[in-house]
């Protein structure tokens, strides 16, 4: 009977997801052919389907789980609006396991807490309706986090019973942690932390037994990066866990004209097909030879490092300011800007239409005030006067451009962070233009 309002407010926050979802799903603007990370993943996946489920040839240039999960539902459902379904499912399960991570952590009252905010956290809803990898982030980790609190408080109970619980545990957060690392890379480095800490208290408490917890947790890492690695070593040759673009990416974070944001690399085309074809011409221009998907990273790499050795003081100066914006409340938008979506209606024809201040947990779907955000378009340097003007008749009509839609929100900077046009702060008389009306 206690578990009870758990699924009931479970259920409530899956039918606020799935409101989003039906405002959302018809917009013209997150539809699969729209350009950038969407287009490549949704592609790559329809290439799995028709039969090539290797993806070859080479390293993944995208982080692949992404495109299998796209792959398995399509397959089966041929719908991108049920991938946003089952994306949805998989957020409202992440709300529930961060529920039960501070419940074991804490008590009841944090775990409701906790699941709260979780659920008023637009921005996971937001990303959960895109067809985009950040749409199994929020799951992956409340499910790797969760499964770790739960070894833990397996651990503290001290029987044999709670001993292999805690075991399996372990096992299958060290699971959570490498399918996300499937995802996004970068987790790797703080999983394996978890796990060297925790083969560390062998140490401090002298036995290896004590450390039995890192075993575990490494065991299920491993497990759950060995379908890839092996996919990589068969297909491309290459013993590698990993996708073959975390080079590029280091390069862009860390040379002499980075600032915490992205920027192209001189040579490259500024999309995903474009880096891929892009980086390894300029690789190889640079080498003078051939040079195979990890040469070409590691290329990469070497010059971001070389930077960061040469201008040691520029470089922390740098870390310095990606930290201030990892905590800022400002959101830095790359393909979607979650601040300019907030107020949204559906397209023209949508099966919701204009919503009437509807507040959905952390997404306010109220009746948008287009004209007044299109306007900002005109200030924006980077888009023609004439296509401006173009966009701004569509919004009048409820239609969407063909912009791209980082032109479409570039004019929108929020509070504290910066935008590609280099500003800080939306002009206050934004404010008071949109209030007027």
């Amino acid at each position: 009977m206690k578990r009870y309002p758990l699924f009931v407010f479970l259920a409530a926050v899956f039918a606020a997801k799935l409101i989003v979802v039906l405002q959302l799903r018809d917009h013209p603007l997150l539809q699969p052919g729209t350009g950038l990370d969407t287009t490549v993943y949704t592609e790559l996946a329809a290439r799995a389907v028709a039969g090539d489920w290797a993806l070859g040839p080479g390293l993944y240039f995208v982080s692949p789980l992404y495109i299998y999960f796209l792959a398995g539902i399509l397959a089966f459902a041929q719908s991108f609006t049920a991938a946003r379904v089952v994306q949805i499912l998989l957020g409202t399960a992440a709300v529930g396991l961060v529920f039960s991570a501070a419940r074991a952590w804490f008590n009841t009252r944090a775990g409701w807490l906790a699941a709260i905010l979780a659920a008023l956290t637009g921005l996971f809803t937001f990303h959960e309706v895109l067809l985009l990898q950040a749409a199994l982030d929020p799951f992956l980790t409340a499910a790797g986090l969760a499964a770790l609190a739960l070894a833990f408080e397996a651990e503290t109970h001290g029987a044999r019973r709670d001993a292999r619980k805690a075991r399996l545990w372990f096992v299958a957060s060290g699971l959570a942690f490498g399918v996300q690392t499937l995802n996004r890379p970068n987790v790797l480095i703080p999983a394996a932390l978890i796990a060297v800490l925790l083969l560390g208290r062998a140490v401090v408490r002298g036995g290896w037994r004590a450390a039995g917890g890192g075993l575990f947790m490494a065991a299920g890492l491993v497990l759950a990066l060995a379908p890839v690695t092996i996919r990589n070593a068969v297909v491309a040759g290459d013993w590698s866990p990993a996708s073959s673009h975390g080079g590029l990416n280091f390069y862009i974070g860390n040379n002499p004209e980075a600032d915490g944001t992205y920027h192209g690399v001189p040579g490259i085309t500024p999309n995903i097909l474009g880096q891929q074809e892009d980086a390894r011409r300029v690789a190889e221009a640079a080498v003078g030879r051939k040079l195979d998907d990890g040469d070409v990273s590691a290329y990469f790499y070497g010059l971001g490092w070389s930077w960061i050795q040469l201008h040691p003081g520029d470089a922390a100066a740098l870390l310095a300011r990606k930290l201030r914006f990892a905590v800022n409340a400002g959101y830095i938008s790359l393909n979607y800007s979650y601040g300019a979506w907030r107020p949204v209606r559906a397209a023209p024809g949508g099966p919701v239409g204009w919503t009437r201040a509807v507040r959905v947990p952390g997404l306010a779907l109220v009746r948008a005030r287009i004209r007044a955000r299109c306007r900002g378009l005109l200030r924006h340097r980077a888009v023609s006067p004439a296509a401006a003007g173009a966009h701004v008749r569509g919004c009048r009509r409820g239609v969407g451009s063909d912009l791209p839609p980082a032109h479409w929100f570039s004019w929108l900077p929020p509070s504290g962070g910066r935008t590609d046009a280099g500003h800080f702060d939306r002009p206050r008389r934004d404010h008071q233009l949109a209030d007027a009306r």
